[in-house]
C-alpha cells in the first residue's frame, strides 16, 4: 500500500466499535454524524434522566386510580355487610359470584389503566425529548456548527480516492488502517451507516496510546498534521501493516 503523496485521514465512527466492525466487513468508510448532537445534549440528557418523573397526565391518572380503588373498596364492604347470615344461601352465592366478577373487572380495568398511564408517560417523554433537541439546536454555538460542517465537507469533497484512513476501534489506542476507493455515496449499508465511501481495510490493526493521545476530540473527520502523520506512518511500517509493493 503505497502512501507517497497521499493524505492520511482520521475518521471516527462510533465509541462502541460496532459500526467500525461493519465498515471493515462491508468495505466502507464513514463517520459518526449522530455523535455530534449527543455530545451537545450531554447536560440536558442527564437532567432529563433524573427529573422526568412526574407529569400532569400521569398525576391525573393516579388520582383516577385512587378514586376508582376507593369506590370499589367501599362497594365491596357494603356488599359483604349485606350478605350477613345469608352467606350460605342461594342469594348469597349469587352475590359472591357478582362480587367475584367485579374483582375480575376491577383487575382488568386497573391493567388497562396502567397501560394507559404508560402510554401517556411515553408520549410525554417523547414530546419532552423532542423539545430538548429543538431547543438545544437553537442554542448551539456557531463554532460547533462549523465543526460539523467541516466534518461533512471534508468527508464528501476533500478526501480523495487513494488517501489513507485510520479509524479508531473499540479498544482504546487501536486503529484500523484503510484506503479510500470511491466517491461519497448516500447508501443504506446498515443502521446508522448511510453516508459512506468505498474503502479497503487491512486485516490487521495498529495500536498506539501515543497516537490516540494526539487526536483532537471535537472533530470526527480531519487530516493528520505532519507530526501525527509521521507517527502513524512509522507505526504502520514498523508493525508491517503496509505492503510496500502495492
Amino acid at each position: 500500500m503505497s502512501v507517497k503523496g497521499k493524505t492520511i485521514w482520521y475518521m471516527s465512527v462510533d465509541p462502541s466499535g460496532d459500526k467500525s466492525r461493519i465498515c471493515i466487513d462491508e468495505g466502507y468508510a464513514t463517520f459518526d454524524i449522530d455523535i455530534h448532537l449527543m455530545e451537545e445534549l450531554g447536560g440536558e440528557l442527564q437532567e432529563f434522566s433524573t427529573s422526568f418523573r412526574e407529569h400532569k397526565k400521569e398525576e391525573t391518572l393516579k388520582e383516577i386510580y385512587q378514586e376508582f380503588d376507593r369506590d370499589f373498596r367501599g362497594e365491596m364492604g357494603r356488599e359483604f355487610k349485606n350478605l350477613g347470615k345469608n352467606l350460605d344461601s342461594k342469594e348469597g352465592f349469587h352475590k359472591i359470584v357478582r362480587l367475584n366478577k367485579k374483582v375480575i373487572d376491577f383487575t382488568t380495568k386497573m391493567k388497562n389503566l396502567d397501560e394507559l398511564m404508560k402510554d401517556f408517560d411515553e408520549f410525554e417523554r417523547q414530546e419532552h425529548f423532542k423539545k430538548i433537541i429543538v431547543d438545544r439546536l437553537m442554542t448551539i454555538e456557531s463554532s460547533r456548527l462549523m465543526n460539523w460542517y467541516d466534518d461533512v465537507l471534508r468527508f464528501m469533497n476533500e478526501v480523495e480516492i487513494g488517501d489513507m484512513v485510520i479509524m479508531p476501534l473499540k479498544e482504546r489506542g487501536s486503529f484500523a488502517v484503510g484506503k479510500i476507493k470511491g466517491q461519497y455515496e448516500f447508501k443504506n449499508v446498515s443502521t446508522g451507516i448511510k453516508h459512506v465511501r468505498k474503502a479497503r481495510w487491512k486485516k490487521r490493526m495498529i495500536y498506539s496510546e501515543e497516537l490516540y493521545s494526539r487526536l483532537p476530540l471535537m472533530q470526527n473527520v480531519f487530516q493528520l498534521n505532519s507530526d501525527t502523520e509521521a507517527l502513524a506512518l512509522k507505526l504502520i511500517h514498523e508493525q508491517w501493516f503496509v505492503d510496500r509493493t502495492e
